[in-house]
């Protein structure tokens, strides 16, 4: 399913100080999940959330807030960001891959923030916090090990890093060395304002990869 928020722009602040907007588009998209599972064939412990940008924003928000209506989570060119402790009620583990590009210019790798009072505060949050806070949620190991994938052109690679993790808990990062705002694809061709795209990876496929082994029952916990 390909769900889109209203005019294209998913609430993934509601209730985070300084934003307005009302709008629960978590509870949107489980609403969706029921519809869809009364028509269809859905097996309701093998349901994965995936956004791009503003829906990985979303994908980040539906996994702190309330994850036990997904078995995975995958977030390409988007970070955890500003406001996201006010609104992440959940003590849930979240499997979680992630992916982006280190010259990312919409969605800085080292994030975006604004200075308040002499203190920085972050609108969205550096890459490397993103994942150290999604391998400290799933009570991951800190310390990660590299994988680095073969280059197809000199433009871009692609690095791997992996935590240890209990059992259905994974945390991953795929960096994309130099890769800009776009979903890494052998086939895709650079587009305005997207950066450097890689070709070494299929995200699509890396991302399925990630989710294959996992399920959650409805309103539980993870399992293998």
């Amino acid at each position: 399913a390909y769900p889109d928020g209203v005019d294209g722009e998913w609430n993934f602040v509601r209730a985070v100080p300084g934003y307005d907007e009302t709008r629960d588009d978590l509870a949107f998209l489980v609403a969706l999940i029921d519809h869809i599972a009364e028509t269809h064939a859905v097996d309701l412990t093998r349901v994965y959330l995936a956004g791009f940008s503003n829906g990985g924003f979303m994908v980040h928000r539906a996994a702190c807030e309330d994850p036990t209506h997904f078995a995975g989570f995958a977030v390409v060119a988007a970070a955890a960001f500003g406001g996201m402790q006010d609104v992440c009620t959940s003590e849930l583990p979240a499997p979680m891959i992630l992916i982006h590009g280190t010259a990312d210019e919409n969605v800085p790798w080292d994030g975006t923030g604004v200075t308040r009072d002499g203190q920085p505060i972050y609108i969205t949050y550096p890459i490397g916090t993103t994942f150290s806070y999604w391998a400290s949620v799933n009570g991951c190991e800190q310390d990660a090990t590299t994988r680095d994938f073969p280059a197809l052109d000199a433009a871009t690679s692609v690095r791997a890093l992996t935590v240890t993790c209990p059992e259905g808990t994974a945390v991953t990062l795929y960096g994309v060395l130099n890769g800009g705002h776009n979903w890494p694809r052998p086939d895709l061709e650079p587009y305005s304002g997207s950066g450097a795209v890689n070709h070494d990876i299929d995200a699509a496929r890396e991302i399925w990869n990630f989710f294959e082994p996992l399920s959650r029952e409805q309103g539980n916990s993870l399992t293998p």
